[in-house]
């Protein structure tokens, strides 16, 4: 039977809206089946008000093993973007260099990183400048041995956020698919401001090894 992930190329960046708990996990299920041996999948999950990931049940063999053999390390999100209780300027695309940069330092080839973000619904200033931040990521490209699935509650969004963040990504797993969306909405439209970030560095062929 075929997976989304089946459709999935590194260096993607994909929103995943997701309806329920199980179908969070499911998803992740997958990616870890999907990735190579030589990769590790860093998850964010967490909330202003909590201190770890919670946001699902880690349970299943998979996450079990891809955990206890270090291919699949489980960190706060909220943290590691608002250190002051703020969304700081720049924090995703900082963010994500710093943990390719990790991971590859402990002998990976490329990074798998699954951030759930589903708290930033709840703070709107924030919730704005994040939007501004991912189409600046989409529009950046991502580093070839770099993908990203950015997880959020359709329960905890309101409409016109779930739309807001369908228009800034390229590729969006809905249902079990993976669709494209040609038309990547610029930040301008959507009233964003923050500086542009420029191509975030690619890494050298060497590093990214062959692709699946």
């Amino acid at each position: 039977m075929r997976k989304w992930c089946d459709d999935l190329r590194r260096g993607d960046h994909v929103v995943h809206i997701y309806k329920s708990a199980d179908e969070q996990a499911k998803a992740l299920l997958d990616l870890i089946g999907w990735m190579r041996e030589d990769e590790k999948l860093v998850l964010h999950c967490d909330g202003p008000d909590r201190e770890g990931g919670d946001c699902f049940a880690l349970n299943g063999q998979m996450f079990e093993a891809a955990a206890q053999d270090g291919h699949m390390e489980v960190l706060p999100s909220y943290r590691a973007v608002c250190p002051t209780g703020k969304f700081r300027a720049d924090a995703l695309p900082d963010l994500l260099i710093y943990d390719l940069g990790r991971t590859m330092d402990e002998g990976f080839s490329g990074a798998v990183l699954c951030i759930d973000y589903s708290w930033i619904a709840e703070l709107p200033d924030d919730f704005a400048s994040h939007v501004v931040q991912s189409s600046q990521i989409t529009l950046a490209r991502l580093p070839s041995n770099l993908t990203l699935l950015c997880q959020y509650d359709r329960r905890r969004l309101t409409a016109e956020q779930a739309d807001q963040l369908l228009r800034v990504h390229q590729l969006a797993l809905a249902d079990g698919k993976l669709a494209r969306n040609f038309w990547v909405v610029a930040t301008s439209t959507l009233g964003g401001r923050g500086r542009s970030i420029k191509a975030m560095p690619q890494p050298s062929a060497a590093a990214t090894g062959q692709e699946k």
